[in-house]
């Protein structure tokens, strides 16, 4: 971005744990950092990383979602490639952190929000939310009135739950809720198996990648997939099948750091066949 930050911005970008000002640019003009809740509620704590950078990953990519500039040649693993970029890629960003690996605190999250209304923000971005909370109770209800009054768009996530009632996240009348989508396209690898069936199905294996005679296990302890301990002491070099659960992604997240070469969900090969 070449054009100057607007005089207006009364932000600023605070040093902490390896975060430094100049790290910041006309495209990321602000970053703060809120932990007085946080350390209040646990006396004597040593935050893991005190400062405005992201420890986990999260704030990063809801971010680059919102407002990240074009991207040529970006693809996920080899597919869909092409330019990616944010909902409002010539946008500027000034981050805001108050979820800490050590807890999240509605004291935090206020004054977070509201210093970024007294730096200047046009739209405030909040992929979060207290739910179970009395909408009078709500710190983000409660903060994003303030967010109105001064005509600050605020923009929240509608959740991960659902479609039953009551598992909407946020939902707050003076704000935005916004939903996850889908896509016309899905993500795919082909199996075939030692006696020539072949099934396809969705697949995280890079595009070009090709795995060859590698024996399929399936093992009462190892095909729960529910503990990377457990899954560790399986065979090296092997597929693991995994029975049936109702908490997929938690199965594939067992996987990191073993030496299994790859993991098939039984319910779905299942369907396949």
């Amino acid at each position: 971005m070449t054009k100057d930050i607007p005089a207006r911005w009364k932000g600023t970008c605070e040093v902490g744990q390896e975060f430094n000002a100049s790290l910041c640019n006309k495209k990321l003009i602000g970053a703060r950092y809120f932990n007085k809740g946080v350390m209040a509620a646990n006396p004597g704590v040593t935050l893991s990383m005190n400062s405005a950078r992201d420890s986990e990953g999260h704030g990063t990519h809801t971010s680059s979602t919102a407002a990240g500039n074009f991207v040529n040649g970006a693809s996920y693993f080899g597919y869909a490639k092409g330019t990616a970029r944010g909902v409002a890629p010539r946008s500027r960003v000034a981050m805001y952190k108050v979820i800490w690996d050590e807890g999240r605190y509605e004291s935090d999250v206020l004054a977070g929000i509201d210093q970024a209304i007294a730096d200047g923000v046009d739209v405030i971005s909040l992929s979060m939310g207290f739910d179970g909370t009395p909408l009078y109770e709500d710190p983000i209800a409660i903060a994003s009135f303030a967010a109105m009054e001064k005509n600050v768009v605020v923009s929240t996530s509608a959740g991960n739950d659902g479609p039953g009632l009551g598992w909407l996240h946020n939902g707050i009348p003076w704000v935005l809720t916004v939903a996850a989508g889908t896509i016309d396209r899905s993500f795919g690898g082909t199996l075939t198996l030692g006696n020539g069936l072949t099934i396809t199905g969705s697949s995280l294996l890079l595009e070009n990648a090709i795995v060859e005679k590698v024996p399929l296990v399936y093992n009462k302890t190892f095909s729960v997939c529910n503990s990377t301990k457990v899954l560790s002491n399986a065979p090296e070099g092997v597929i693991i099948l995994c029975d049936e659960s109702d908490d997929i992604r938690f199965q594939i997240s067992q996987f990191i750091g073993t030496h299994v070469l790859g993991a098939k969900i039984l319910k779905y090969l299942m369907k396949e066949v």
